[in-house]
């Protein structure tokens, strides 16, 4: 039955709900990976399964085996208003939960009450890559301003800004960042560039099965990355880096069959 709570939180039944803590399942009752209601709620983006297990007295810091609470769920995915009322009921902002939704009030007062720009949450990230992974330019911008260290790593992979904005293929952010100064040939735990991801997003997008109505937008983002590993190039990227594993950004293009990269890569110098 405790399972069944959280089931019927993380699929947004709101009566299933109501009805099982009326039969008195604790509302913090844990599933698989220690996920409470309010976590499955919070990520399935159920603001009004949130507000229901609010009322019955969920705790908003609750967090999960692998450390995520409901806050990071409602920031990762950009629920707003979940963010707000988890907020609103006590649960703790930090630096990189503001910054995964790009609120700048939010990062303004925590850094007035003397939190660091680079302050690291138990995942061993920090506001600056979020603020990149999730394309908020704004917010990157303003953590730069106040002294965000650019080229900073995650503790996990070892990916800076840059490559979390790539990764993501957010390119004005990429593009801000170049333009600030980020490290181009800064390698992550596999040995990695910068140029690596944006290969690896480029094949991303060629093998997607895509509908009609998007090709158009698709083919702007291609265009986009093209343009984008052109100026990594610009700023000193090593065409020909290997990974750990040897490959270069042309290998890995040629093993996809990515022959428009492959061809992009070639006219960059790359042998």
């Amino acid at each position: 039955m405790a399972l069944a709570l959280v089931e019927a939180a993380a699929a947004g039944d709101l009566e299933e709900v109501r009805r099982l803590l009326e039969q008195g399942i604790p509302v913090d009752t844990r599933g698989r990976q220690g996920s409470t209601p309010l976590i499955s709620a919070a990520l399935g983006g159920h603001a009004d399964v949130v507000e229901l297990l609010l009322e019955r007295g969920a705790d908003p810091n609750s967090r999960t085996t692998t450390g995520h609470n409901a806050l990071v769920m409602a920031a990762s995915f950009g629920y707003r208003e979940i963010f707000n009322r988890l907020v609103a009921a006590g649960a703790r902002v930090g630096m990189v939960e503001a910054a995964t939704l790009g609120d700048l009030d939010a990062l303004s007062r925590l850094l007035a009450e003397g939190i660091h720009v680079d302050d690291r949450n138990r995942h061993g990230t920090m506001a600056l890559i979020e603020a990149a992974h999730h394309g908020h330019l704004e917010a990157v911008r303003f953590l730069l301003d106040f002294g965000a260290e650019i080229n900073a790593r995650t503790d996990y992979a070892g990916w800076t800004a840059l490559m979390m904005a790539i990764h993501s293929g957010y390119g004005d952010v990429a593009r801000h960042l170049l333009e600030r100064g980020a490290d181009v040939t800064a390698r992550d735990d596999e040995g990695k560039t910068a140029l690596h991801l944006a290969v690896r997003f480029h094949w991303a997008l060629n093998s997607r099965d895509l509908a009609l109505d998007i090709l158009d937008q698709m083919e702007s983002v291609r265009k986009e990355m093209h343009s984008l590993i052109r100026m990594l190039v610009s700023h000193g990227a090593e065409v020909n880096a290997a990974d750990a594993k040897g490959m270069t950004p042309l290998r890995w293009a040629e093993c996809t069959e990515d022959r428009e990269m492959a061809q992009l890569l070639r006219d960059l110098g790359a042998t």
